[in-house]
């Protein structure tokens, strides 16, 4: 996909150029000059950065229903305005398109149940922090979230033993930062049936000492098989969360968001709360859902169901058009897939990592849900992972044809050099997330060196390689393990060293236009232009016009959703 924003400079912006275009835009919508429909909401008082190619700039927008009437400059809109428009004054902040975040986990991002544990603490530290919780979980349980797994694997005691030193009366699980690793003590491994003889979850790992014994870790796909079984000892109304995350998003300007994880199976099905927030009217950014593909299934019975489940709508508040595959797990568990060995032994047999889906099964998978209609949204960090990953989208092209699907990787964390030209080739859109606390400094950007060594943890998030190879690029949160707000990880994507985008706009591009691409819905979203969806977010200055470092201290002054506020600061 061509980047909208190359060439876009404020130089673009003449008197001129804003009358031609604004009669185009009041042209294409119908409008003759006179006796013209008046709009319902103009925004004046701030300069508009449309992300449309042929006028980039502009200094008003009309809004007519959900949809954009005219852009162009106060002068040229002023026949637009009539008794009954609103006119909402941008203060002099950015007008943005809304922001569209393509990895988000909105529900998830709000249930680390009643304890929080800090991610820098120590073993010790860990146990004092899950002992001086207020246990405000499920009943009878202890739940939490937010330790690093590296910490509980240093010492001599095994896992359970700590966390039985917290709690020794009570089942008691705590999930790790990343969403891919579970501690549970004595009681927890006991109700959940995890002992010497519970055979191996496909695309996960049961820790164990020498014995056989489960030392009370389990990573990757054994976290969510297991950890599930949860949502079936004690329900919990995740409905609320779900609310919560509505005004989290139209806080942070985003009007579009990709759910990427969403368990749609009895007893976890969230699915179904997804679909009653949409009955009810309680969205506030349109959304897409990304199934989750269970590595634990049986393959003919997932896939008929998950196309059972297939719904695209992308001018509604809710598609069901995407599925979520893990192809491998992550660097921090040493299950991230690579094509050489990790520098130390890991959980996994023959130390390259694990995969959730093997490379057949991806195959098959990306083959069969694209003649669905489906995208595939792939996560993958290893080299080997990665790889994989784009042979799958290479297999369904050359069965397939171009079907149009929009198949992205996400992280793309080490991937091989020599992959990095496939993706334009391919058109598959890739997928980062500079949102991790402290990612921009050298030393978290060093930290994988002893497991992977220095040349492989260099490549560590090729951004620019793939921008300047003609990829699309988008940005993302993958929150709760990273920051929501767009603004702030536009700034850190810009300070990470050789590998940071090139350019704010490239950022702002990343996270609007080519982004909707992503999502398949950037006739109807990402740029400000007439026609499209009023979908707009309002900034407190104009960040393309101040230094960079002042980036992250912008904040959203007004979130607007087809025409209507969703958010307005206080």
């Amino acid at each position: 996909m061509a980047h909208p924003t190359s060439g876009l400079t404020r130089g673009h912006l003449t008197r001129r150029g804003l009358l031609t275009a604004s009669a185009a835009a009041l042209l294409a919508a119908g409008c003759d000059g006179s006796g013209r429909r008046a709009a319902d909401r103009v925004i004046t008082g701030g300069p508009v950065y449309t992300l449309d190619r042929r006028r980039p700039w502009a200094q008003a927008v009309a809004i007519s229903g959900d949809r954009i009437q005219a852009v162009g400059d106060r002068a040229s809109l002023e026949p637009l305005i009539g008794p009954g428009t609103e006119l909402v004054d941008a203060a002099g902040g950015l007008v943005l398109p809304g922001f569209h975040d393509v990895h988000c986990h909105p529900i998830e991002g709000r249930s680390g149940g009643g304890c929080l544990l800090d991610y820098d603490a120590d073993a010790a530290q860990l146990v004092r922090q899950v002992r001086g919780c207020t246990h405000g979980g499920p009943p009878g349980w202890v739940v939490g979230a937010g330790f690093d797994v590296t910490r509980l694997t240093e010492g001599p005691r095994p896992p359970y033993e700590l966390l039985d030193d917290a709690v020794p009366d009570r089942p008691a699980l705590m999930f790790d930062s990343n969403g891919h690793a579970a501690w549970l003590n004595t009681r927890a491994l006991d109700v959940l049936g995890i002992g010497p003889g519970t055979p191996e979850v496909t695309g996960g790992v049961t820790l164990r000492d020498a014995a056989g014994r489960p030392t009370g870790l389990l990573l990757d796909n054994a976290m969510l098989v297991h950890s599930t079984r949860l949502a079936e000892l004690l329900p919990q109304d995740e409905y609320p969360l779900l609310l919560q995350s509505q005004d989290a998003l139209a806080a942070a300007g985003i009007t579009s968001v990709a759910d990427a994880r969403v368990f749609w199976r009895d007893p976890h099905d969230q699915l179904t709360l997804w679909r009653r927030a949409e009955r009810e009217g309680r969205l506030k950014a349109r959304t897409t859902l990304g199934l989750w593909a269970h590595p634990e299934l049986p393959d003919d019975e997932q896939l008929a169901e998950l196309r059972r489940l297939y719904r695209r709508e992308p001018a509604g508040p809710l598609s069901v058009a995407e599925v979520k595959i893990c192809v491998d797990g992550i660097t921090s568990n040493l299950t991230a897939a690579l094509l050489d060995p990790y520098l130390v032994g890991t959980p996994v047999p023959g130390d390259r990592g694990l995969n959730y889906f093997d490379a057949a099964r991806t195959a098959r998978y990306v083959t069969e849900l694209e003649r669905d209609g489906f995208s595939v949204h792939l996560h993958a960090i290893g080299d080997r992972g990665v790889r994989e990953a784009l042979d799958a989208i290479e297999h369904a092209r050359r069965r397939n044809g171009d079907l149009g699907a929009r198949h992205r990787i996400t992280h793309i964390e080490y991937p091989d050099p020599a992959d990095l030209e496939r993706f334009a080739r391919l058109g598959v859109v890739a997928d980062f997330q500079t949102s991790a606390p402290g990612i921009d400094d050298p030393e978290y950007r060093r930290g994988d060196e002893p497991v992977l060594g220095a040349e492989r943890a260099a490549r560590l998030q090729p951004i620019r390689a793939l921008m300047e190879g003609g990829a699309t690029v988008t940005l993302s949160s993958d929150f709760d393990v990273g920051d929501l707000s767009p603004l702030a990880n536009i700034a850190t994507s810009l300070r990470i060293g050789p590998h940071a985008v090139p350019g704010l706009e490239r950022a702002i591009c990343a996270y609007t236009l080519d982004a909707a691409y992503a999502l398949r819905q950037e006739r109807l979203t990402g740029s400000i232009e007439a026609g499209k969806l009023a979908d707009l977010v309002v900034l407190d200055r104009d960040i393309l016009d101040r230094p960079v470092e002042e980036l992250a201290e912008a904040t959203v002054r007004r979130t607007i959703l087809g025409g209507r506020d969703v958010y307005v600061a206080p």
